[in-house]
């Protein structure tokens, strides 16, 4: 290691390698605390619901509740069973009955009771990510060292090589050799930095979609809220209610499950599972989910939809996109305006009495936080990424995700997705 090209292969070896170690252990440490976070917060709204079949006292609903709970792996300990008595905190880490699991606990008339689940469920899951996470750092220093080797070599023409080479990366091109010039070092700079401004870009959209998305989450555990609310204060059925905190951390279930889906896969693309789905019908349950937040602020939901209107799409997700697209409309309205929900064939729109969008919001319409932040997030619900979640999904879908310009007369904004039948 005496030459200038081996001392400077050496010193960028240990850096990548020491880089690349470092990454991982992160990276592994921060998704195990993640897994473990979500599962206390699935523990959580299971709890809920739990808690509201023993305060009806329904026999059969509880065991049909321990049945569900049990096939995911979740295990309720009953009031006046010794277990839960072991731990007094609300929720955490706990060896119970020689097992290592993750719990809530609960207090209720006739005593605690726990929900619990093995810490070692979805290891297989987490290992599978481990073992991409591994595989991709590999893959990444093996190339990182490639490079190092070539960068190494010397200055002159191979520098101009390497210059090269990265401004092709940068413009995700393939590398082609150019002849030398007295520029070389400044294109290689200039190279360098384009490559690494793209880099840091996806590593930020990245990080802000981790750190973020979690607030997609919020929709559900607001009407959850609002059915335990309703419970407390004696104006809702238990059971009626029951069953809608069921249905939400069922959807929140889903939720939890795609954000595991794009941990281990790598990738923005959601599994989809599409089929004949009805935007009448979509349009009707979006105007319902939303109709009470709405006459909260003397906002009129009208749905200008009739008979069925097919389209191919995965039903669940095209739900949410709706959700996001009147969510979104309720932001920009004030009091006393109207939402339009409207479909037509392949088509679902929402019209809002809001301020409008100018031609430099169409760009940026669609990005994550701009219409959040824009309507003021500080005093508004939602989470900033809807309606980048209405694009993503929508294109995912084989569609398309419009918003039109209407300066004073409020905003459009568009779903077009595959008929169904499609056209040949």
């Amino acid at each position: 290691m005496k030459t200038l090209r081996g001392r400077a292969f050496a010193y960028l070896a240990i850096a990548i390698v020491a880089g690349i170690v470092v990454t991982v252990a992160t990276g592994i440490l921060l998704t195990r605390n993640n897994v473990e976070q979500r599962t206390l917060e699935d523990l959580e709204h299971q709890a809920d619901i739990v808690e509201v079949v023993l305060e009806t006292s329904r026999k059969k609903a509880l065991e049909a509740l321990e049945t569900r709970l049990a096939a995911r792996e979740i295990f309720l300990t009953s009031p006046g069973e010794s277990a839960t008595e072991e731990v007094t905190e609300r929720s955490g880490r706990a060896r119970i009955e020689g097992r290592e699991v993750l719990f809530v606990r609960r207090e209720t008339d006739d005593g605690p009771f726990l929900l619990s689940r093995p810490t070692s469920f979805g290891s297989d899951q987490l290992s599978s990510f481990v073992l991409g996470l591994v595989a991709a750092g590999a893959g990444g220093g093996a190339l990182a060292l490639i490079v190092a080797a070539i960068v190494a070599r010397g200055i002159g023409k191979p520098v101009r090589e390497v210059s090269d080479a990265a401004a092709a990366l940068a413009s995700e091109r393939t590398p082609r050799r150019r002849s030398t010039n007295q520029y070389e070092l400044e294109d290689l700079r200039v190279s360098f930095n384009r490559m690494a401004a793209r880099l840091r870009d996806a590593r930020a959209a990245e990080q802000a979609f981790l750190t973020s998305a979690s607030k997609e989450l919020k929709a559900p555990l607001d009407v959850i809220r609002r059915h335990v609310d309703s419970i407390e204060d004696g104006t809702a059925d238990k059971y009626d209610a029951a069953k809608g905190i069921d249905e939400e951390a069922a959807h929140l279930d889903r939720l939890v499950r795609d954000l595991m889906d794009l941990a281990q896969l790598g990738t923005d693309r959601f599994e989809l599972q599409r089929k004949p789905v009805d935007l009448v019908e979509i349009a009707q349950t979006a105007a319902t989910r939303h109709r009470a937040d709405a006459a909260a602020r003397e906002i009129e939901i009208d749905i200008e939809a009739a008979g069925h209107n097919w389209v191919l799409a995965d039903h669940d997700r095209l739900a949410q996109v709706a959700g996001n697209l009147v969510e979104n409309a309720l932001r920009a309205s004030g009091e006393g305006s109207k939402i339009t929900i409207a479909t037509e064939p392949g088509v679902f729109r929402v019209l809002d009495e809001g301020p409008g969008l100018t031609e430099d919001d169409l760009e940026r319409a669609f990005d994550r936080f701009y219409l959040y932040e824009r309507s003021g997030a500080g005093t508004r619900d939602g989470s900033g990424l809807g309606m980048a979640i209405v694009k993503e999904m929508t294109e995912a879908m084989g569609g398309a995700a419009t918003a039109h310009v209407r300066v004073g007369e409020g905003a459009t904004f568009a779903v077009r997705l595959p008929k169904y039948p499609e056209e040949r």
